[in-house]
């Protein structure tokens, strides 16, 4: 049973995302409703989370949207790609383009991906978020202003 106060509903997220499971589906009415899955939904999903296991909470819920089939934009993958910097502290475009190429929406051909990815960066650099600490843009290390 899920604590009262709150506390325990942060820990049943965190328990899920180190299951390599999707994290749970709440809903609130006069009463608050968990809905645990206890199976692998997508794993390329799992993947991910074995691979990056110090993501924080906010890019899992992300991923896990991505993996339920629901509705990801641009300011999603921004939060997947600052998190990274977060743990990481720098990113070169390599780093990057593993980090999302897989998530982003398939229908997009293989240049798309990578031109939606340089657009987010671009975006997030425009805005003074992220820099370019590297004296060239073919070979470029992202990290947090």
């Amino acid at each position: 049973m899920i604590e009262t106060i709150g506390s325990g509903i942060k820990k049943i997220f965190q328990l899920q995302q180190e299951r390599y499971l999707p994290l749970p589906d709440y809903y609130m009415t006069d009463n608050v409703e968990v809905i645990l899955t206890g199976k692998v939904l997508n794993n390329e999903y799992s993947r991910q989370l074995i691979k990056d296991k110090n993501l924080d909470l906010s890019a899992v819920f992300i991923l896990d949207k991505i993996q339920k089939g629901i509705p990801v934009n641009d300011a999603d993958y921004q939060q997947i790609i600052l998190a990274y910097l977060r743990i990481n502290k720098r990113a070169k475009r390599d780093d990057i383009n593993n980090l999302l190429v897989n998530i982003l929406n398939p229908a997009l051909s293989e240049k798309q991906k990578y031109s939606k990815i340089k657009n987010i960066l671009s975006k997030l650099s425009k805005e003074k978020i992220i820099e370019n600490i590297s004296t060239s843009r073919k070979s470029a290390i992202w990290v947090l202003k």
